[in-house]
């Protein structure tokens, strides 16, 4: 609508806590309440990084909005109170980032100058190229692992030793709101997953994801398999070439035990897919099964990334024990939206 769209704040326009583009974000999810649809084509992923400097979940601060439509004197107040106050350093990075200024000195990343310090190794990147995934072990202290998975059980209000207990409470499938918590924090920090992200990105200058996790018990007959099956988390008709997604294993997770499923390589086909199918695309999840999906097991502490254009999802867990995940993902603020949203734009 034109007319909200003219309404729009600047992104430069700051309250309390000195972050641009807050307001922006803040007035334009208010809108949807009122049947507004600001024209906002390539700012999504600003929300999400705005968000993701604050420590809050883009699902989080949607809901939350959308619930309460609060002003944003109080929309702040609410991130303070669940998320703390910003670091001052970062809100700094991000306003630098935003306003298209060099990224600070200590974000930089140099393995790409010397091969001898990368982890992913040539095998590893012609694997990543080919297939769309990658799977890394012993990135993560166990420690931080057991920490981790320890705060999703209690988030689930769920016991090990208490089968019962995996299916109480409410939960959104197998989505667990979990967030902001001192041991998700520090898997989030971990500068080995940094290093693995900066080399598939070729760059250091990365905004860690406040994501949720997840919490997957087995499969009965009374409890039947939730999802979500084969999916993507993208429009897939306004999409970059290359974004990534990931998850830990907070759980040894056998290929029975609802681990991951992917259908490797289909980065190399998902635009011809889309482009066969036309506008809104309905999923057909056993054509897409069928393209060759599987799933990806791991141990404890195993880091998996992919491109956002393979198909992905969990599968019914057939094993005896819950899978437990954080999901987890590293990304720059400035993405190449290519000639497609340029055309949109008017560009």
């Amino acid at each position: 609508m034109d007319d909200i769209t003219d309404k729009l704040p600047s992104g430069f326009e700051v309250g309390r806590l000195g972050i641009r583009h807050s307001r922006r974000f803040w007035f334009s999810t208010l809108a949807l309440t009122e049947g507004g649809t600001p024209d906002r084509l390539t700012e999504y992923h600003l929300d999400r990084v705005l968000l993701d400097c604050l420590g809050v979940g883009l699902h989080q601060a949607i809901q939350y909005l959308l619930s309460n439509t609060p002003s944003f004197e109080l929309f702040e107040q609410w991130v303070v109170d669940i998320a703390g106050e910003p670091d001052p350093d970062q809100v700094m990075r991000f306003n630098m980032e935003y306003e298209h200024l060099s990224p600070c000195a200590e974000y930089s990343y140099r393995a790409e100058k010397n091969p001898d310090n990368a982890i992913l190794t040539h095998s590893d990147m012609q694997f990543w190229h080919e297939n769309g995934y990658i799977r890394i072990s012993d990135l993560i202290d166990p420690a931080l692992i057991m920490n981790a998975c320890g705060a999703v059980w209690q988030a689930a209000g769920a016991s090990p030793a208490d089968n019962a207990s995996w299916y109480l409470g409410s939960r959104s499938g197998i989505m667990i709101g979990l967030i902001q918590h001192p041991a998700l924090e520090a898997i989030r920090r971990s500068p080995m997953i940094h290093r693995v992200f900066s080399e598939l990105w070729d760059t250091g200058h990365l905004w860690a994801s406040a994501d949720r996790c997840s919490f997957h018990p087995p499969q009965t007959s009374i409890h039947a398999f939730q999802g979500p099956d084969l999916h993507w988390d993208v429009d897939v008709n306004h999409t970059v070439s290359l974004f990534t997604q990931g998850l830990v294993y907070l759980t040894d997770t056998p290929a029975e035990q609802g681990a991951l499923t992917l259908v490797p390589g289909f980065h190399h086909r998902f635009q011809d897919w889309i482009n066969d199918r036309g506008l809104n695309p309905q999923i057909d999840l056993e054509e897409l099964h069928a393209q060759g999906s599987i799933p990806i097991a791991g141990k404890a502490g195993d880091l998996i990334i992919w491109h956002h254009w393979l198909p992905h999802g969990s599968r019914p867990n057939l094993g005896n024990l819950p899978r437990v995940v954080q999901y987890l993902n590293m990304y720059p603020m400035h993405l190449d939206y290519g000639d497609k949203a340029a055309m949109q734009q008017g560009q």
